[in-house]
């Protein structure tokens, strides 16, 4: 935060009104020789309420400074009506994403949706609130849905923690049982605590 002296926001304050914070800016600077931005004056007059009067806004009859002159782009370069741009990518379309996840397009403009997710939906119906499907030999191109375990993010914080996610779908649904267990001991030794608390 920029320091002002008594005068100098004595300055700021008069000299506010009806002026762009870019021209207070140049003349406060004239005036103190100490070099202040637009945004610099805008700040210090906005946090003591003063204001310059702008909306920020064209006033009616405001004549743009180009109108009437030629447009720097050309015409060609256009979007016409019905563009499709060059990387556009129609619905069913796969791509890797750079976390090494598959991805399909499922509706325009940009819905995607992971590969994995979409196999397992299609056999078990919508993921619970919560939860998340992972790859249960940590395979991020193995889509068989055996090979699909739905996790609650809780459990798969602790499977991460305490190393319970496998190389083997059968080891990590274990490694799921065990997380849960963990996080239901954890809930009762909260309880008995809260029990004790309120004794």
């Amino acid at each position: 935060m920029r320091f002002y002296s008594k005068a100098q926001l004595d300055y700021i304050r008069t000299h506010v009104a009806g002026r762009s914070y870019a021209a207070l800016a140049r003349m406060f600077t004239r005036k103190f020789g100490v070099p202040r931005t637009a945004d610099e004056m805008r700040r210090a007059a906005g946090r003591r309420g003063w204001n310059n009067g702008s909306d920020g806004r064209f006033k009616p009859g405001h004549k743009t400074h180009n109108k009437g002159k030629p447009r720097w782009w050309a015409s060609s370069t256009e979007f016409a009506v019905g563009h499709t741009p060059k990387q556009h990518r129609p619905v069913g379309s796969v791509r890797v994403d750079v976390n090494g996840y598959t991805l399909i397009k499922i509706g325009e403009p940009r819905r995607w949706k992971m590969k994995h997710v979409l196999v397992w939906e299609k056999a078990h119906g919508p993921v619970p609130r919560g939860h998340i499907i992972i790859f249960g030999d940590k395979d991020k191109t193995n889509f068989d849905v055996n090979n699909l375990v739905c996790v609650s993010r809780r459990e798969f914080a602790i499977m991460n923690q305490r190393g319970l996610v496998y190389s083997n779908a059968e080891l990590t649904r274990t490694g799921k049982i065990i997380a849960d267990i963990i996080l239901k001991k954890g809930e009762r030794a909260k309880n008995v605590s809260r029990r004790k608390v309120r004794k």
